[in-house]
């Protein structure tokens, strides 16, 4: 067998090659004129380059099975390397392109880090790639469109954690500072989860709840003083003026509801104003306030203002007003903060002159926020919109009710994680601890202790025994004992109560007589000898609940623990009051 070759010019011409030097020999030719090699290949090879032919013109003689072969098989151009290279180039760069296309439609990953709606998230369908591809990428626009978003907690409401249900009211802003309020009617609670869940339920607050505001007014004696050098009026004229300007500016869809409770050297007993929806009562109630000359019962007023505020069902939340420090009997900071996260009801404080940081930790550590007012401000329009806004922070706020996967007892703490994938906007609060909220009994025996304190502060100060005779139980030892100590004892040593410094409530522990024994904490300075001194003691008070009132009252007492210290870092000594023993923890940093 010679090599052979056809020319593109005319088909039916033959040129003969030598398959080892490449001259042109003749057709019939067994050796080359050239190189003299034989032009048979061998058999291998043969096998390996011969072309199949149809069956038809197999038999034939090879010139005359090539002219036929054109007319079945195109002849093939002849072989060019550079064409070659451009044929592979052009195919690789096609398939180059299509994958890159691929990738950017499916949405594996992209620079801002936001989160694209990839192929196997698609549904698929029976039309072409190019009519698929365009709804697909669309989305993906879409998902790259969301703008980061900010979540403020306002509140939780844990009180029905035991059925499986917390409410979270919380608010959208579009800037880090919590400035600009993002209220939008095309949020609906699939675009929320909690903990990586389905949220049951999810409504714009006015849609279902009223709020409810609990203000809490000092008008103690330093009340009274000018607001500034500049102005005549007083500080309780402006405060007065500028609640009473808030109230009647709230609109009558709102569904606010209103109380009042105002506060001097002791925390009232009753609220000057319950909570009402009726705008001008409160009105009415706020242009009767003024100064009575007394103290600064802070911390107390705020306690008894949290247990009737916790009376209320929906958002709620307290806004106090002082110019002083507290000198309060019962309760302090650490213990307002405590039961404030164990009722979930933020506390926002106003103060006036020089910043307090105790008011801006309650504020902080309650889910409110802390105002400071100098002379320098318009006082009474600053008030107004300190008022205005945190109420609108509460009418134009969302809820969520979820189901929580944690099993917590009462009074211990819990976690969630707020989570926001809308079309439009996207947000993430991080993990955050709350308190479950109490058993409604636990609250009712705090409540009944708390009240116990005040009225027996009130009845040694001023020798009265009535004042505290309700909240001890009448068939109890401890009655007799307390009416002879304050009636004859004190009547001829008369004592004060001196204020708390650090107070709260260590345990409580249900006993099997169905009453209470509460462990409670307190340190307060006096003076001995003209020498400022502390005493910390721990007391048990036990808690029984009147049959015919249904009121919880003490009915026995007995102190456990009792130090005397010259300063903080004292040691500590027996107080030699009948304690059992001396005081076992650190009274400075109890909390």
């Amino acid at each position: 067998m010679i090599l052979y070759k056809k020319t593109s010019e005319n088909v039916g011409v033959m040129e003969m090659f030598c398959h080892h030097c490449g001259a042109q020999v003749s057709e019939n030719s067994r050796f080359c004129t050239s190189c003299g090699k034989s032009l048979s290949l061998p058999d291998s090879q043969t096998v390996q380059e011969k072309q199949p032919t149809p069956n038809a013109i197999s038999d034939l003689p090879v010139s005359e099975q090539l002219a036929r072969s054109s007319e079945i098989y195109p002849p093939l151009p002849a072989k060019n390397p550079l064409r070659k290279w451009l044929i592979l180039s052009t195919g690789a760069l096609v398939v180059l392109l299509s994958l890159l296309l691929w990738n950017q439609q499916s949405g594996t990953s992209n620079s801002s880090g936001r989160s694209i709606v990839s192929a196997e998230q698609e549904p698929l369908s029976n039309s072409s790639s190019e009519e698929s591809a365009a709804p697909a990428q669309s989305l993906a626009e879409k998902k790259e469109a969301a703008s980061p978003a900010y979540i403020r907690i306002n509140q939780v409401d844990s009180a029905e954690y035991d059925q499986g249900k917390v409410d979270v009211y919380f608010s959208l802003f579009a800037d880090p500072e919590l400035e600009q309020p993002l209220n939008s009617d095309q949020l609906n609670k699939t675009m929320f989860n909690i903990d990586g869940k389905e949220v049951s339920e999810f409504a714009p607050v006015l849609d279902n709840d009223s709020v409810s505001v609990n203000l809490v007014l000092d008008k103690s004696a330093s009340m009274d003083e000018a607001a500034s050098s500049d102005t005549l009026l007083s500080k309780i004229d402006l405060v007065r003026s500028a609640a009473t300007d808030f109230i009647q500016s709230v609109p009558s869809d709102a569904k606010g509801q209103f109380a009042m409770m105002s506060f001097s050297s002791y925390a009232p007993s009753s609220p000057d104003l319950p909570f009402t929806f009726d705008l001008e009562k409160a009105a009415a109630e706020l242009r009767n306030l003024e100064s009575d000359g007394g103290e600064t019962a802070l911390y107390d007023s705020l306690t008894e203002a949290l247990y009737a505020t916790d009376l209320q069902h929906g958002p709620k939340y307290i806004i106090a007003f002082t110019d002083g420090y507290d000198s309060g009997y019962g309760a302090s900071a650490q213990s307002v903060i405590a039961l404030s996260r164990q009722l979930g009801i933020p506390i926002y404080t106003v103060g006036f002159g020089d910043k307090q940081t105790a008011l801006e930790d309650i504020a902080a550590q309650t889910g409110g926020q802390s105002y400071t007012i100098s002379e320098q401000d318009d006082l009474r329009e600053e008030l107004k919109e300190i008022y205005s806004n945190v109420f609108a922070r509460y009418t134009q706020q969302y809820k969520i009710t979820y189901s929580p996967s944690q099993r917590v007892d009462s009074g211990q703490d819990f976690s969630l994680s707020l989570d926001l994938n809308a079309p439009l906007y996207a947000a993430h609060t991080g993990s955050l601890v709350f308190t479950r909220k109490a058993d409604s009994t636990l609250i009712d025996v705090q409540s009944g202790l708390s009240e116990y304190q005040t009225n027996y502060t009130r009845a040694v100060n001023e020798l009265d025994f009535g004042l505290v005779s309700g909240n001890i139980d009448p068939d109890s030892d401890f009655y007799g004992a307390l009416l002879k100590r304050i009636e004859i004892d004190y009547a001829n040593k008369p004592k004060m109560v001196d204020p708390i410094q650090n107070a709260g409530i260590q345990s409580i522990k249900a006993l099997s007589d169905r009453s209470y024994e509460i462990k409670y904490f307190k340190l307060f300075g006096f003076e001995e000898e003209g020498t400022p001194k502390y005493e910390a003691d721990l007391n048990t008070y036990v808690m029984t609940k009147n049959s015919s009132t249904s009121k919880w009252q003490v009915s026995k007492f007995l102190r456990d623990e009792c130090s005397i210290y010259r300063d903080e870092y004292d040691s500590g000594s027996a107080c030699g009051k009948g304690e059992n023993r001396e005081f076992s923890g650190n009274p400075w940093t109890y909390n």
